[in-house]
């Protein structure tokens, strides 16, 4: 049995013995011209100045959108929020967090029984 690849070798070779040699010349100098001409014509070319500067106008405009929707003021944490510093600190320590989460009772009381400072 034979395989595909080689039964269209074969009917291509019987194809090309049955033209004249004078099409056989003709056809094999229309496939060297149309070889070189594609291979002129379609090289890869690297984008030179126009790709960076592409990316950059896009980097800007997206920039600009993103401050036009959302103004740095608003996204600027303040210091002076206490909710913001607790949740800082209860990331920060090294308590174990399911602590928190199984016992709110408990988060409640220890916030309760805070230390004052004694003053003299």
């Amino acid at each position: 049995m034979i395989d595909e690849e080689q039964w269209l070798n074969q009917y291509w070779r019987d194809q090309r013995a049955a033209l004249p040699a004078e099409v056989l010349v003709r056809l094999r100098a229309a496939r060297t011209q149309a070889l070189e001409s594609q291979r002129s014509t379609t090289r890869f070319r690297v984008p030179g100045w126009s790709l960076p500067l592409g990316v950059l106008a896009a980097t800007v405009v997206l920039a600009l959108g993103v401050w036009w929707v959302h103004p740095s003021n608003d996204l600027a944490v303040r210091a002076t929020d206490n909710a913001v510093i607790e949740d800082a600190e209860l990331l920060a320590s090294t308590d174990d967090p399911g602590l928190y989460a199984e016992d709110p009772e408990f988060l409640e009381w220890s916030q309760a029984q805070t230390v004052q400072p004694v003053r003299k």
